[in-house]
């Protein structure tokens, strides 16, 4: 753009009256550069910028000044002109010919308010004709511009925007009235513009206000509440939720302390009473709260209450806090997931209202009733204080601007700025006037005080939560801080404000146990200062921080600083510490538990693979106390746990210092070898350990004597693979050989395993031994896990039959009675001994539907029996009862229903039980004994004389029968002590008037003998072997083959 000449004194320009020369004031005053030079100051176009206004929409508010104008001066053409560096923009334009009106701009070329902006000063051109330096301008040609007046449009802080001009198509003579009507019309549309600029400038300061409160929010983990003044609940966080269960929809309206404990309520109740009279200044209550769920947690509520700061008295707006759940410190809390944005400062700009007010009479023409008509109808309490603001501009010739209420059409009183200006008496008038405009200031007033009570929730938020918090802007420089944060670090309010981010840095890093890690923390957030982090801080007195850094961000995304929140969680770390330390170690002893131990051998042998070190280098022991149960139950649970105690002890002094010791629970230890170079090394440590147990323990004065089973296997044997496991009488891969040899185990479970397997071959080879794992154990452990699956398919599959041995009169031969013996006859494997899986059955309980078929199969077929047949009759049938089925709380019943089945009357059915199962639990057994004796059943001890043999419990318990073991009657004929023992036996029955049955009775030798020392009874293959149900009958059919005569086989076992 070419550079205008400077303005030289026009010599048609006229003066004005009562002024200098206004076209001297634009005389030419320095070279065209200069006049570009004002034109681009960066301070005015910054100015002109912070308005807005720059190809912005017409606004009404501006035309109402350009029409203003053009009435009071009665012109065709006036504008609002703003000029920048390159053009001048019509803000508002009247009576402009076209093309001009619509683009409402023009370059400098068509410009005469450039040079009104340059000299900051009025220009008046009464004709632009005669101009000599305005005459060639193309505004003359193309707008049709002949008289001119333009006043500048100026900032409070000087920068000259553009200018209000009034223009004429012929020549015009400008008066000084004319230039101070347009003067203060001009001064409306500099208040306008001022307003914009506090405007924009009021929204920003919004913005970041939101910003900050949302930032804040995020940080914390409470649930945040707001109540009314009666106790309701207004607003809740969605932890409301997460803490209680309920809605937080549902919830609003309830009474805050609804679902507080009875016991609790009241004095809570109490004190938010206390809070909201102003009684108190916080509320600060640890209460028990009742989830959905019906579960109690304990809370801690924080809360402050809110006041009307515009209100008499400061009447209270309601109560805001946190809820705080205690009950479970070791959970991290999350940001509230519903962030309030309380900020909502609506400044709204109401339409400008011009007016003029007579002053016929000087000030004291400024009655109420003209304000009123004016100003609207002004508040009574500010009357005086807006007339006393009018009298000073007419006294002083100044502009003022006053706020004032005014009494809206609802009642409520509003706010209105006014801004006037005194002019001066027209010609031929001898009374001045006030001229200005009315701004409604009532939503910029009512954001105002929103934005303090939003304020003062958010410092009430940060003063409540029990986080510290602080925000530090992009500068390094702390924004904000509560008091929590002070406390938490130690710190005073001076050695926090007014310091730079390195200096509070190195403050807060003084406190930390490793600096220069946190340090690094630091650098790596200043590299990337938008990103999040959370970290645990640790301090020298032992505290621990939860950290969480945040950038703080304005609406539009952009970032202004950062939020940084500290939580004590030092309870929670201590607590998490214990709980890991209890999680992994026995109570009783402090040893390492099941779970620690499980976990070592895992790595050991990991770190052995790592390092690839042969597995055998790790060994692990198990360890069972032999005979603790006798001490429990003879001295009582505190010696036994004293016993554990010393027994910890034995073995951490007979281990080696690298050497890992467990208890795995009960009675049952575990040592871990991480360094057993060979086996001798491994066994060594096994023998000290057995030696070291056999010593007594010296308990309370008391000598107690325990032993220790030992099994210990190396790592290298979880390498080794499966071996089949062959049936022993066909040679095949059993189906549970198969699966185990298929199925994965993990290493560790596989060690374990093998010393678990070592530890029962330890134990059954007698106490006080150890054992080394080898393969067979294993293959025998897959075995019996066969066997047992196959018996409980054959009770499944009914594999089982019963088959009878006679009881006979060693007199006579004459059949008394039988005993009622049970065969497994397996699909493959044939007929499995019953020392094969009756102990396997007693092992695992399946002894008890076992026995329960034995028993109802045996009635049925006896009850044929009982009541005889076409040949000799029997006189009892007997069972085997194991010590497993008499303690089955409905074993009376299951006989008492078999009996009842089968119609075989109880009298004719002898149980026998083995003497271990009526001695273990004497009172158990007496009970049951005495019941089946009520029904009419007859009981008998087997194998008696191979137990406890006691003679007091033949005296307590009702027994019928006594049977001697084949042991005794093997030896009846040795002679010597064996002999005597039996002899003993019978006449133990005779003089207790219970029958004898002596069982495995084999040869006419032992008959002759038992004969002699009075036995009546006997059962064994030298009368007749086990026969089925039908041998039975023809047995009964036919006389008995004389005594000694062989006995036909018709079953396999000796069973006798």
């Amino acid at each position: 753009m070419p550079v205008p000449a400077p303005l030289p004194a026009p010599d048609a320009a006229r003066s004005v009256r009562g002024a200098a020369d206004w076209t001297a004031a634009h005389a030419a005053d320095g070279s065209g550069a200069a006049h570009a030079a004002r034109l681009r100051d960066p301070e005015r176009l910054a100015a002109l910028a912070s308005a807005g206004l720059l190809d912005a929409a017409p606004e009404e508010s501006f035309d109402r000044h350009t029409r203003l104008a053009m009435r009071l001066l009665g012109v065709p053409v006036a504008l609002v002109s703003l000029v920048d560096a390159d053009r001048q923009f019509f803000m508002s334009c009247f009576g402009v010919a076209e093309p001009w009106q619509t683009a409402r701009e023009t370059p400098l070329s068509h410009s005469f308010c450039q040079y009104v902006v340059v000299h900051a000063t009025p220009l008046v051109i009464d004709d632009a004709r005669r101009h000599a330096v305005l005459r060639d301008n193309l505004a003359i040609r193309d707008l049709g511009v002949v008289a001119y007046l333009g006043v500048p449009l100026t900032t409070p802080e000087g920068r000259i925007l553009g200018s209000l001009c009034a223009i004429d198509g012929v020549p015009r003579a400008w008066s000084a009235d004319d230039v101070a009507t347009l003067s203060a019309v001009a001064a409306g549309v500099m208040h306008e513009i001022t307003l914009r600029r506090r405007a924009l400038a009021s929204e920003e300061a919004r913005e970041r206000s939101e910003a900050a409160h949302e930032a804040v929010i995020d940080q914390v983990g409470e649930t945040v509440f707001r109540a009314d003044a009666a106790g309701r609940w207004t607003a809740l966080s969605p932890m409301w939720r997460t803490l209680t269960g309920y809605d937080c929809a549902a919830s609003l309206g309830e009474p805050v302390f609804a679902r507080v404990h009875a016991a609790d309520r009241r004095r809570c109740e109490d004190a938010y009473a206390a809070l909201v009279g102003g009684a108190a200044d916080a509320f600060h209550e640890t209460a028990r709260l009742t989830t959905r769920d019906g579960r109690t947690r304990a809370v801690e509520m924080r809360a402050r209450v809110l006041r009307d700061a515009t209100a008499p008295l400061g009447a209270p707006l309601g109560v805001v806090g946190t809820l705080t759940d205690v009950t479970e410190r070791e959970e991290t809390l999350r940001a509230l997931a519903e962030r309030e944005r309380e900020l909502r400062l609506a400044v709204e700009v109401a339409g400008l209202s011009l007016w003029e007010h007579p002053l016929p009479g000087g000030a004291e023409a400024l009655t109420d009733a003209s304000l009123d008509a004016r100003l609207g109808p002004v508040h009574a309490d500010d009357r005086a204080l807006v007339r006393a603001a009018l009298a000073h501009a007419v006294h002083a010739q100044q502009d003022v601007e006053v706020s004032y209420r005014y009494v809206q059409g609802d009642g409520v009183p509003g706010w209105r700025t006014a801004r006037a200006r005194a002019v001066g008496a027209p010609e031929g008038d001898g009374a001045g006037r006030l001229v200005g405009v009315t701004l409604c200031t009532t939503a910029r007033k009512r954001a105002e005080a929103q934005r303090e009570t939003t304020v003062a929730l958010l410092e009430a938020t940060l003063e409540a939560t029990a986080d510290g918090v602080i925000v530090v802007d992009l500068n390094g420089r702390v924004a904000r801080y509560n008091r929590r944060f002070l406390e938490l670090w130690r710190l005073t309010p001076e050695l926090v404000e007014h310091v730079d981010r390195s200096t509070l840095i190195g403050r807060l890093l003084q406190r930390t146990l490793e600096p220069e890690r946190y340090a690094v923390l630091l650098e790596e957030l200043v590299a990337d200062p938008s990103s999040e982090r959370t970290a645990l801080v640790e301090l020298t007195d032992g505290s621990v921080f939860e950290c969480t850094m945040r950038p703080q961000r304005m609406g539009d995304g952009r970032m202004v600083g950062r939020v940084w929140g500290f939580r004590d969680i030092t309870e929670r770390a201590v607590l998490e510490e214990q709980l890991t330390h209890q999680a992994f170690h026995d109570a009783l002893t402090g040893l390492p538990n099941r779970a620690a131990f499980h976990g070592r051998v895992e790595r050991a042998l990991a770190r052995a693979d790592q390092e690839r070190r042969p597995r055998d280098h790790v060994a692990v022991l198990l360890l069972d106390l032999d005979g603790f149960k006798l001490v429990n139950d003879s001295n009582g649970h505190a010696i036994g746990d004293e016993l554990l105690v010393a027994v910890a002890d034995r073995l951490l002094n007979a281990t080696r210092g690298s050497d890992f010791v467990a208890r795995l629970g009960g009675d049952e230890f575990g040592v871990l070898l991480e360094q057993a170079r060979d086996e001798p090394d491994a066994r060594r440590v096994a023998e000290r350990i057995v030696q070291a147990l056999a010593q007594p323990f010296s308990l309370r004065g008391a000598s107690v004597v325990v032993g220790a089973s030992i099994g210990y296997a190396r790592g290298g044997s979880v390498s080794e693979p499966l071996r089949r496991v062959l049936d022993a009488r066909h040679g095949l891969e059993t189906r549970a050989a198969r699966a185990l040899r298929e199925r994965r185990v993990e290493p560790v479970d596989a060690l374990l395993r093998n010393a678990d397997l070592a530890l029962y071959d330890a134990k059954a080879q007698g106490k006080g031994r150890w054992a080394s794992y080898h393969p067979a154990l294993h293959a025998a452990a897959v075995e019996r896990l066969s066997l047992e699956t196959a018996l409980r398919r054959g009770l499944e599959r009914d594999e089982f039959r019963l088959v009878y041995q006679p009881i006979v009169d060693l007199e006579t031969g004459r059949p008394l009675g039988v005993e009622a013996l049970v065969r497994w006859h397996h699909p493959e494997r044939g007929v499995v001994a019953p020392m094969t899986f009756i102990p396997l059955a007693e092992e695992t309980g399946l002894i008890v539907p076992l026995g329960r078929w034995v028993l109802e199969e045996a009635c049925r077929t006896g009850a044929r029996w009982a009541r005889g047949t076409d040949g000799q009759a029997l006189g009892y049938l007997t069972v085997n009862i194991s010590g497993r089925q008499l303690g089955q709380p409905d074993f009376v019943e299951t006989v008492t229903a078999a009996l009842a089945a089968s119609g075989m009357p109880p009298a004719f059915l002898v149980l026998e039980i083995t003497e271990s199962a009526v001695v273990q639990q004497p009172e158990l057994a007496l009970t049951r004994l005495e019941a089946l004796k009520a029904l009419g059943v007859r009981l008998a001890i087997d194998d008696f004389g191979t137990g406890y043999s006691s003679l007091s419990y033949l005296n307590k318990f009702p027994i019928d029968v006594l049977k001697i073991d084949k042991s005794f009657v093997d030896q009846v004929t040795d002679g010597g002590q064996p002999t005597a023992l039996t002899s003993a036996i019978i006449a133990l029955g005779d003089a207790l008037s219970l029958r004898t049955v002596a069982e495995g009775v084999e040869s006419a030798e032992q008959l002759a003998a038992l004969r002699g020392m009075g036995c009546a009874a006997g059962q064994g293959f030298l009368f007749a072997r086990p026969l089925d149900a039908h041998a039975v009958d023809a047995l009964l059919a036919a006389p008995l083959p004389p005594p000694g005569a062989p006995a036909a086989d018709t079953d396999g076992w000796r069973d006798a």
